[in-house]
């Protein structure tokens, strides 16, 4: 017999009876996710497994003595991949600000006024796009018209915490700047956080404090929901059937690039386990015995530079060179006959995670074995090498961030600003190009890149629907360079403009019913309630028509039915925000609204998680719906758009 996936998504075989062949045969199981693998363990009993696209194990018997194939049964989904990936998405969809993710350190949460002013603007430093990027985002005059109203905010919340005095506590920074002005001018450099590190450093400079911790930030929130939410037991059954993990970490001592793996073992670059050598208890007081006469070598040099007995000195050099050689042949000696232990270095999978999460200077390097591990970001942004050293046949490799370099304005060059465009764009840069695009190869391997071209928020900005979008995007990503259609740049456009178009529409719908606006979340002025109604609509409906374009040129969008996969919900409902979450898809009922007055219409439909639309000629005092679509009654989906057409005057 032979099997094998049909195009329309069946499992087919042909069999051969001992004269002939006899005709294709469908075998009606649908929707395999792997190929077909026949198993005999008797004459005429043939078993065929196959991985289905819901992630079970699924089965088919033949038995010849019948003529007759049983069952097509979903053997169930194993407690591996499926479960293990789901509690990552799970974590990732339960975040709602930047304090599920990452706090304050202890030191920044200091209540001095100085202080408390430097902690909001480091966050809103880190959370703000840069004004080339909002620039790109703000694609209708609302927008806009949002933005400057965002800006205002922003600078006039950090000069409402700006004590009188700190102009003179910061060393008179500029001639003539005001608190807000500083977050705009820090926010035009392209390279944001290294600006903001440049400037945190010259700030706790000049109130003349020194930094009592090497980050501002910690991950303690993420290492707690991560403590709670992954499931190691799974992690382990995925290891048991061949999956292997490698996160990448750069130890701060040695400068080395390392890796996590699944079960928390150390590797070196070469992937050879990491060790610590644990001399014998015989040869460890002449172990301590060289460190501490190098060490008093190092003292006494210091003392010849900084020209402190220079003479006496020298002399006391040359003799410890006797005692040091001496005490290094006893410790030789001494190593021959009793050989020193070489352990492994190992750890916890999450506490590789953490380390391999840790941007330096932002979070504090995590201890293992005695060394300091930051991200391996630092040698390794997409970490191919790891893969080739390991066997892969293919690669597939995803950036979680464009690495395209933002063109910079050139103005204002200055030496701090010629090192960080140098060290945090172009390196970084040509790090993560090298790490996809190796100037020798990859020894034949094929390596497929899945990255954006588009970011629509920073790294430190954590808001719900962000997230969502951001994973709705790179599904359409990860299809178009995988299974790209006929047209990819254009699909890949198209993917862009939705993502786009979804984060405008998030911060529009803040401002309508006046909750703080991402990333930087806050609160401005009214705007105008029908203005902001049309243009949410006009931009879901460009959202579905671009979901369909998508359909139509055969390029890929999520297909699934949960609150961030299912594109029909992007353009009928509510983005989700911290204040309205869904379960989706929530259903409810359309309420009577005719002859209501606007007030009146908007608190019921938001009483029922709807959103209202207004249109018509009218005056909004006097205002009452005459119409409205979808009808009184009907069954909808949460966060549903409910379009009212009002009129003024009296009722008939």
């Amino acid at each position: 017999m032979v099997f094998w996936r049909g195009t329309d998504g069946a499992l087919w075989h042909k069999r051969f009876d001992g004269t002939g062949w006899l005709p294709h045969e469908s075998l009606g199981a649908s929707s395999p996710g792997s190929n077909p693998h026949p198993v005999a363990f008797g004459d005429g009993h043939i078993d065929v497994f196959w991985r289905g696209t819901d992630g079970a194990l699924w089965h088919k018997l033949f038995v010849r003595t019948t003529g007759f194939w049983f069952g097509n049964e979903s053997l169930g989904v194993p407690p591996t991949g499926p479960s293990a990936l789901g509690d990552l998405t799970r974590i990732w969809l339960s975040l709602d600000s930047h304090a599920d993710f990452f706090a304050e350190e202890s030191w920044l949460m200091d209540d001095k006024p100085v202080v408390r002013w430097l902690r909001q603007f480091l966050v809103d430093m880190l959370s703000a796009n840069s004004p080339e990027t909002e620039l790109d985002l703000a694609v209708n005059p609302l927008l806009q018209q949002l933005r400057r109203h965002e800006l205002g905010a922003i600078h006039a919340r950090l000069d409402q915490l700006a004590p009188p005095d700190l102009e003179a506590e910061l060393g008179q920074l500029s001639a003539d700047w005001q608190a807000g002005d500083l977050f705009r001018l820090v926010q035009d450099a392209p390279h944001a956080a290294g600006v903001a590190h440049a400037l945190l450093v010259y700030i706790a400079t000049s109130l003349g404090f020194a930094l009592p911790t090497p980050s501002m930030f910690n991950l303690r929130p993420l290492a707690a929901r991560a403590a709670s939410g992954i499931r190691l037991p799974f992690v382990s059954a995925w290891a048991a059937m061949g999956g292997r993990l490698r996160m990448a970490i750069v130890g701060l001592e040695s400068g080395e690039l390392r890796y996590v793996t699944e079960g928390g073992v150390l590797l070196s670059r070469d992937l050879a386990p990491v060790t610590v050598t644990r001399m014998a208890s015989t040869c460890e007081p002449l172990q301590a015995e060289v460190r501490r006469l190098i060490n008093l070598r190092h003292t006494l040099a210091e003392q010849v530079l900084e020209r402190a007995d220079v003479k006496v000195n020298l002399q006391a050099i040359a003799d410890l060179e006797a005692d040091l050689k001496e005490a290094r042949e006893a410790l030789s000696k001494c190593v021959a006959g009793d050989p020193p232990q070489h352990d492994p270095v190992t750890s916890t999978a999450l506490n590789g995670m953490i380390a391999s999460a840790t941007m330096p200077t932002f979070f504090p390097p995590v201890q293992i074995a005695g060394e300091s591990y930051v991200d391996g970001g630092l040698r390794a942004v997409i970490p191919v090498e790891a893969a080739v050293r390991m066997g892969a046949d293919r690669i597939i490799a995803v950036a979680a961030s464009k690495t395209q370099v933002d063109p910079s304005p050139g103005a204002n060059i200055s030496m701090a600003t010629v090192a960080l465009r140098s060290l945090m764009d172009i390196a970084i840069n040509e790090i993560a190009f090298r790490d996809v695009q190796s100037p020798v190869g990859f020894g034949g391997t094929p390596v497929t890149v899945i990255q954006p071209r588009i970011d629509i928020h920073t790294p430190f900005t954590i808001y719900p629907a962000f997230v969502r979008n951001r994973m709705a995007y790179g599904y359409m990503c990860a299809a178009d360079a995988i299974a790209p259609p006929a047209n990819v740049e254009w699909a890949r456009q198209v993917a862009e403009r939705i993502a786009i178009i979804r984060y405008g529409v998030a911060r529009l719908e803040c401002w309508q019913r006046n909750r703080p606006v991402p990333p930087n979340m806050v609160i401005l002025p009214t705007g105008e309630p029908s203005a902001i109604s049309n243009t949410l609509a006009a931009m879901k409906a460009e959202i579905r028509s671009l979901v369909n374009e998508r359909k139509q040129m055969g390029a890929a969008v999520p297909s699934g039915q949960g609150e961030w996969d299912d594109p029909e919900l992007w353009s009928s409902r509510l983005e989700i925000h911290p204040w309205a979450r869904f379960s989706p898809p929530v259903r409810t009922t359309v309420p009577d609204l005719r002859e209501s007055d606007l007030a009146t219409a908007d608190d019921l439909l938001e009483a029922a998680g709807l959103v209202p639309r207004h249109t018509g000629d009218f005056d909004t005092a006097g205002a009452w719906v005459a119409f409205q679509s979808p009808t009184a009654g009907t069954l909808v989906a949460t966060g549903t758009t409910v379009t009212l057409n009002f009129k003024s005057g009296p009722i008939p």
